[in-house]
């Protein structure tokens, strides 16, 4: 059975990506279709549901006495009562179906950090398996790039996506729209999340050779090409998603890594791997698509200007919100219906987005009560570890996490965030 398990815990990981689901409610606002407010029951969910069923059987047939302080103690935990909480505000929500289904999804990814976390699946066969997802996403990222084309798919989860349709994700230069990668996410930035947390994965293993490789022998060599090859395509992956938080993210990241190891001397060598295969892809693809960059960079075009001045009113209309339910807030997953209802309620339904920084979306929809459960679990994390080294693998979710909202707002968001947190229990020794 411990085998399934581990087996299953693996193919979930892998599969984060797969966007495959059935639609149970599609949302609709002013009589369109909305995505924000559409209930699915995605297909990995059922991997998760069957793991659960897994771990209940092994605790029955191991007839465990479970006593009152044990759950006494979970009830303490502050994971536990955020989930409670956003459990709890269905109660209060404008949409309690909504806030019930993003709750299943904490609950989910609490679960999956947790058997991740308790070790029933080595570290190193996690890693791999990001690092394995990570690049067929930035293989296929790629070739839709190339191409400048998404064909659609109802296995894949995947919509067909064209350059020269509207409110599809491209970038504008002087001459023509370029699709950015999408890989079989419903955003480029999702893709470009997911191979941000792939680079952490290489980093991770690559490190793993520092005590391996004592001494330069063949098999060493091959392992450290190996290394450079994959990160090179998630690299190349990453830039042709253009999106400006993971740029962010991915180097703040290798900026952390030189400035607190290069000082280093056994560290050196897998540094030094990681850094020129990084800078080598960035090279490259500056030098075949530099006026693309130039163009996402200054942010001249009509399509940039717009964004921005859209994610700005985002935080204007956030902050409305919070003053009107500071401690409560809204219900999860219900920013969008809250903007309709005591906003504005004449737009298009596209036009109803959360606002992108998961802290001030979680103040406005779990209210005060949940954004400090929030920052008490990270307080619990930092805390929890025997070397600050060990809290860089959560800058990219940081950084991403200031400018973006899909690691509260879609599925596969927080399943990508619970991976990583599984990693982070596995690395500081917390079964």
């Amino acid at each position: 059975m411990y085998k399934i398990i581990r087996f299953l815990t693996l193919l979930f990981v892998f599969l984060i990506p797969w966007q495959a689901r059935w639609i149970m409610i599609p949302g609709s606002l002013n009589g369109i279709y909305w995505e924000y407010g559409t209930q699915s029951f995605y297909a990995t969910e059922a991997i998760v549901f069957v793991l659960l069923m897994l771990l209940l059987a092994i605790a029955f047939r191991r007839r465990h006495t479970i006593r009152f302080s044990s759950f006494a103690s979970a009830a303490r935990n502050p994971a536990v009562l955020f989930v409670l909480w956003a459990l709890l505000s269905a109660l209060w929500a404008i949409e309690p179906s909504m806030a019930l289904e993003h709750a299943v999804f904490l609950i989910e990814g609490l679960c999956i950090a947790l058997v991740i976390g308790s070790g029933i699946v080595s570290l190193e066969s996690i890693l791999w398996t990001v690092i394995a997802s990570a690049f067929l996403q930035a293989s296929a990222g790629l070739a839709q790039f190339f191409v400048q084309y998404v064909p659609g798919s109802t296995m894949l989860g995947m919509a067909s996506q064209d350059p020269s349709t509207l409110g599809v994700s491209v970038v504008e230069t002087a001459s023509a729209r370029w699709l950015r990668a999408y890989g079989t996410f419903p955003h480029p930035n999702m893709l470009a999340g997911w191979l941000v947390m792939g680079i952490v994965s290489v980093w991770l293993v690559t490190q793993s050779l520092r005590d391996e490789c004592t001494r330069i022998t063949r098999a060493c060599a091959i392992k450290y090409a190996n290394r450079m090859l994959i990160l090179f395509v998630l690299v190349f992956g990453l830039l042709a998603t253009f999106s400006r938080s993971a740029y962010l993210a991915a180097g703040l990241f290798g900026a952390v890594l030189v400035l607190w190891y290069g000082a280093q001397k056994k560290h050196r060598t897998v540094l030094a791997v990681f850094a020129l295969s990084g800078i080598l892809a960035s090279l490259l693809f500056c030098a075949l698509y530099g006026d693309i960059l130039r163009s996402r960079a200054t942010s001249a075009t009509e399509l940039d200007t717009r964004s921005q001045s859209e994610r700005i009113s985002y935080l204007h209309e956030a902050r409305t919100l919070i003053s009107q339910s500071p401690v409560l807030g809204f219900g999860l997953g219900n920013y969008g219906y809250a903007v309709f209802k005591h906003i504005d309620a004449d737009r298009e339904a596209w036009a109803y987005q959360p606002v992108h920084d998961i802290g001030v979306l979680l103040l406005t929809e779990l209210g005060l009560v949940g954004l400090m459960l929030m920052l008490l679990i990270l307080y619990k994390g930092i805390v929890a570890v025997s070397h600050i080294s060990q809290v860089f693998i959560f800058i990219p979710v940081l950084v991403i996490g200031f400018f973006d909202h899909y690691f509260v707002s879609f599925y596969s968001g927080v399943m990508m965030v619970s991976v990583m947190v599984g990693i982070f229990l596995l690395k500081i020794g917390k079964k």
